[in-house]
C-alpha cells in the first residue's frame, strides 16, 4: 500500500511540475537579457555618443535588459574585470577591451547573441535587442 502511495505521489509531483527538470528547463527564461558596454574614459569622441544610447534603452526596457558599462581604463580595469566576472562576462571584457566602444548583447545564460563594435545609432542597438528578447 505504501509504494502505490508513493508512486502516486510521485505521479502528481512530476504532473505538476515538481520533480521535472527537463520541464523547468524548457520553460521560457524571465531573466533580462545583458547588455554590456565596454569604453574606455580616454574615448571622448565614440564612447561618449553610446553611453547615453544605453541609458535610453535601460528606461526603454526596463526589466528586458540589465545594462552593464565596464570601463576598460588602465585605472580602473581591475575594477571592470571583477564586475565581468560576477556576471559571467569575463572573456567578452578579456577580448574585446581594446575595440572600445564595444557592445555585447546575452542570453540570459550568458551566450553571446551579438557583437556590435563601435558606435552605431540607436535603432541599430533597438533591432539588435529586439532581435535578442525574440530568441532568448
Amino acid at each position: 500500500m505504501a509504494r502505490f502511495v508513493l508512486m502516486v505521489l510521485l505521479s502528481l509531483a512530476a504532473v505538476c511540475g515538481m520533480t521535472s527538470t527537463a520541464a523547468q528547463e524548457s520553460l521560457p527564461d524571465k531573466r533580462p537579457l545583458l547588455v554590456v558596454l565596454i569604453f574606455d574614459e580616454s574615448c571622448k569622441v565614440w564612447c561618449q555618443k553610446v553611453r547615453p544610447i544605453m541609458k535610453e534603452l535601460k528606461g526603454q526596457y526596463s526589466d528586458k535588459i540589465e545594462v552593464v558599462e565596464l570601463d576598460a581604463s588602465q585605472t580602473t580595469l581591475k575594477q571592470a574585470e571583477s564586475v565581468a566576472k560576477s556576471y559571467g562576462v569575463y572573456g567578452f571584457l578579456r577580448d574585446s577591451a581594446d575595440w572600445v566602444p564595444i557592445v555585447g548583447i546575452f542570453s540570459s545564460r550568458k551566450k553571446l547573441l551579438k557583437e556590435l563594435v563601435g558606435p552605431k545609432q540607436k535603432d541599430v542597438y533597438v533591432a539588435a535587442i529586439d532581435k535578442a528578447l525574440s530568441s532568448n
